[in-house]
């Protein structure tokens, strides 16, 4: 299993939190913006290197794992990052049979060159939806609780902006700048 960047997957035996719309519409960043470049997490068992770059309408994130055993994998997305009352955002563009649906994950790059992650709370996210804080639906699935949202984008926006410090109370991951 993976120890970083499981934005891609759901927190096995936790839950997830998907959006039927970005929090903003795609676009590339301005060149030179701090998120664009490589990340690399090293841990005994792996490291994982993020590439993030600009494509015509949006992000580009490139991950690449290198196991213990010397296995190599890779998977890309496409992302798009949103700024909301002073903190940002990737919405990660994901697609299952002909459905597509996006991770909401909150970032932030310190002063110090490393770049953290946070996932949404389902169980803050499933509590929202079932008292009508933000439009969606939430059920149980075998193994674990799937939140979806349903809202409009300024909706969304707003919800994310009011409820940030509950959505994303505890980080995910870190990784360091490599380039």
């Amino acid at each position: 299993m993976r120890t970083t960047l499981l934005f891609f997957l759901c927190t096995l035996l936790a839950g997830c939190v998907e959006s039927n719309i970005p929090l903003s519409p795609f676009a590339a960043l301005p060149l030179g913006h701090p998120l664009l470049g490589t990340w690399v997490h090293r841990d005994q068992k792996e490291q994982v290197y993020l590439h993030i770059g600009n494509e015509e309408n949006g992000l580009k994130l490139l991950q690449v794992e290198l196991d213990d055993k010397g296995a190599l994998k890779s998977e890309s997305y496409q992302a798009s990052a949103t700024t909301l009352a002073g903190k940002d955002y990737l919405s990660i563009r994901l697609s299952e049979k002909d459905r597509v649906f996006y991770y909401i994950w909150k970032f932030r790059i310190a002063e110090n060159g490393t770049l953290t992650f946070w996932a949404p709370d389902h169980k803050f996210m499933e509590k929202a939806v079932n008292q009508g804080l933000i439009a969606g639906e939430a059920h149980a699935g075998k193994f674990i609780t799937v939140v979806k949202l349903s809202a409009d984008q300024q909706a969304l926006q707003r919800f994310i902006a009011e409820h940030d410090a509950k959505i994303f109370s505890d980080e995910s991951s870190t990784l360091k700048r490599l380039k």
